[in-house]
């Protein structure tokens, strides 16, 4: 039992590095500082850190920060003495673990991507003064992040019973609340990395051991001498009710405003997932575990999103939608070009790999690669209808989906005010109501702060007058937008909230 507990986390390890080399190599070296300070931002509690929380309470820290890598390139970057450090040694450490998720660390990461990290506690061991603390310690950081070194850094604080019973927050501006269950779980367990603290005991179990079969297998590993403190239960995933996945499409609908193309990626999944029996060996998370001991430095075979694009490319076909099928393999093109900022990979790239063998596979139209290639060159409109083409699609899936259950009991699976804040957002940013001010492209809200936009007004042969938006440099025969007046212009610009680039 000790031997195969070993065997697994050894697999785990290497996993946890080749994902790192991926994450790092991706960073910019002033990132890549800020990547190595944050978990000892968190760890530490002193007031020349950014987060210091003042309070005559002990401050709760990271499981065993101070044996890890990190610790090691925060302390040489910060050019700590043994002196100083010795006053920052902490006093208590219930902070279980933290853990990176999301797309760092993977192929679809891009120079823009957020760091989201998920902080394991025991809430009712730090008590409601402590859990305020941390979480105030914790917005303090983003806040740093974002203003001093402009990176998105997001923290999620977890308790670990309601992590085992797959109870998340209800739906915010950055959770989807009780709309995602066992899909939230599943995909932290398909794409977190190990940052510090306690290895999930998911990572190290036999892939194939059921729910009810783990009691057993504790008590052996107890008999075994395995030191248990090591590792944190973070709770069994089991198998998917497709009634759930209901509230992931209707998110998606929703967060497509955002990102279209990541949108339809996990919409595409969450609608796979429905129709996959309740077998959770389909799950990605079951097939990322199940290849910890293939994993290599550089390797794209066995990426998360490697398997991600492997499995809703398979649901299209096995749904003979031949136009899904070719609308889900021009948002991976998009997705592996670093979309809305398009930048082809390196050809030597794992990235660069993996896009090679992706196409060699498609084998596009002619003339389709080329204008996905410059996407960020077309005009306005024929971005916004392309958007338009993916938010249809995740309708479908939503529609599709909601006919092949009960939507009675979808309940069972969503707060019922999570549903009405949902279908209200999605309502406003999918209504056409007369009056209603236009969205801009997703490519053009990325570029904020890279462009520059002019107003010209132009006056037609019957005395009327137009007034047009345009990029700096195209024109005004290209425009991004154009009204009767320029307070209409402004009101477009305020409402997109791309005020800044004028």
């Amino acid at each position: 039992m000790a031997g195969v507990i070993h065997e697994n986390r050894l697999a785990f390890m290497r996993y946890t590095i080749s994902r790192l080399r991926e994450l790092l190599r991706n960073l910019p070296q002033n990132r890549l500082d800020l990547f190595h300070l944050i978990p000892f931002l968190l760890h530490v509690n002193d007031s020349a850190f950014p987060g210091y929380v003042e309070s005559p309470l002990p401050f709760y820290v990271i499981f065993r920060f101070e044996h890890s890598g990190f610790y090691r390139a925060a302390t040489r970057l910060l050019k700590l003495s043994d002196e100083k450090l010795k006053q920052l040694a902490p006093e208590k450490e219930p902070v279980l673990g933290l853990y990176l998720m999301g797309s760092a660390g993977t192929l679809t990461q891009t120079g823009r991507s957020d760091f989201d990290f998920w902080v394991i506690v025991r809430e009712d061991q730090m008590g409601p003064e402590a859990m305020g603390l941390l979480a105030r310690k914790l917005k303090d950081i983003e806040v740093w992040c974002h203003e001093k070194h402009g990176q998105e850094v997001t923290f999620f604080i977890m308790d670990i019973e309601k992590l085992r019973r797959n109870e998340f927050s209800t739906v915010d501006g950055e959770s989807s609340g009780s709309a995602q269950r066992t899909l939230l779980k599943d995909e932290f367990y398909r794409t977190f990395i190990m940052i510090a603290g306690k290895i999930p005991l998911w990572a190290v179990l036999p892939p194939d051991i059921t729910e009810d079969g783990l009691p057993e297998f504790m008590t052996a590993m107890a008999d075994a001498s395995v030191p248990m403190e090591d590792y944190i239960d973070t709770g069994h995933l089991g198998d998917l009710d497709p009634r759930e996945c209901l509230g992931a499409l209707l998110w998606q609908v929703y967060k497509a405003r955002k990102d279209p193309v990541k949108s339809l990626i996990k919409a595409s999944l969450a609608a796979a997932y429905a129709f996959m029996d309740g077998d959770s060996s389909g799950l990605v998370s079951s097939r990322v575990r199940n290849n910890f001991e293939n994993a290599r430095i550089d390797d794209y075979q066995d990426d998360p999103y490697t398997l991600v694009f492997e499995t809703i490319m398979a649901f299209y076909e096995d749904m003979n939608d031949a136009e899904g099928l070719e609308l889900i393999r021009q948002c991976i093109f998009l997705r592996l070009m670093s979309y809305p900022l398009i930048t082809e990979p390196d050809s030597g790239s794992p990235k660069g790999r993996l896009m090679a063998r992706f196409l060699d596979a498609w084998k596009p139209e002619p003339g389709i690669i080329e204008r996905l290639s410059s996407f960020n060159l077309l005009d306005e409109k024929s971005k916004i209808a392309f958007e338009d083409r993916i938010f249809d699609k995740i309708s479908f899936l939503y529609e599709l989906v909601l006919r092949s259950v009960d939507e009675g009991r979808v309940t069972l699976f969503m707060n019922k005010e999570d549903i009405t804040i949902l279908k209200n957002r999605t309502a406003a940013f999918r209504g056409r109501k007369p009056g209603k001010i236009p969205r801009c492209s997703t490519c053009l809200a990325a570029r904020t702060g890279m462009v520059t936009l002019d107003m010209a007004s132009m006056t037609d042969a019957k005395g009327g007058e137009t007034w047009l938006l345009f990029e700096e440099g195209k024109g005004p025969g290209n425009p991004v937008f154009q009204g009767s007046s320029r307070v209409e212009l402004l009101g477009f610009l305020l409402a997109n909230r791309l005020e800044k680039a004028l």
